[in-house]
């Protein structure tokens, strides 16, 4: 039964877009599970207006070492949208926006393992499960038995090794996946790291999607 609050709630946040409207929309969100709280919270802490009235005060540190200990609790999914921000980001700066990165590429070969590794964690993300976790792991395998070896294609490794936890032991993961986003935007040290982090994470924190409940596994728990 669909809940009248909520539908109130959702009615006058579509007339006003206030985002006083907002924050109690988000709030009753969580209320009924549509929303885990833990992901309002992440989206205060990267700004966004009405999850920081819920949540005032948060924030994420923007040395990219203490921004990578804040989100490495947050567990595998969260992780997994990190990384594909941040890599999905650098390409786009390196190959389409002329603004290389250091240890960037430009061989065809890392540009087709480079998407190839982005394509499988977006595979994750959209049917998260044992079939599309192997498919990652050897697209990250498939950098590691190339010949060719650069920061750049590190970043695509540690990026597809994000949906490979179940099959790899998440101590394996996340050490070398936030060295990875820590290499990736000090390669290019005019960004803040949290720009590509509100970019690709803020519009799927406060989306909501039944509460997650489908993309929670054991190994998160």
């Amino acid at each position: 039964m669909t809940d009248e609050r909520l539908r109130e709630v959702e009615r006058r946040f579509r007339e006003t877009g206030a985002t006083e409207d907002e924050a109690t929309l988000l709030r009753e969100r969580v209320r009924v599970g549509a929303l885990r709280p833990e992901r309002v919270i992440l989206a205060a802490a990267l700004g966004h207006p009405a999850a920081a009235v819920l949540h005032p005060g948060r924030a994420l540190p923007t040395e990219p070492d203490g921004l990578a200990r804040a989100l490495d609790p947050l567990g595998q999914e969260v992780a997994a949208r990190a990384a594909l921000a941040v890599a999905s980001w650098a390409a786009r700066a390196h190959w389409e926006e002329g603004r290389p990165l250091r240890s960037g590429s430009d061989a065809p070969e890392d540009r087709e393992l480079f998407a190839a590794c982005l394509e499988s964690v977006r595979a994750w993300l959209r049917d998260p499960g044992e079939p599309t976790a192997r498919r990652a792991a050897a697209a990250a395998a498939a950098v590691r038995h190339s010949a060719r070896s650069s920061g750049f294609l590190e970043i695509a490794w540690a990026t597809a090794m994000t949906a490979t936890r179940g099959i790899v032991p998440w101590k394996r993961i996340s050490g070398p996946l936030f060295g990875a986003l820590v290499f990736t935007v000090r390669s290019l040290e005019h960004v803040a790291l949290l720009e590509p982090l509100r970019e690709g994470l803020l519009p799927w924190l406060v989306d909501g999607d039944g509460g997650d409940a489908r993309r929670r596994t054991a190994s998160d728990e």
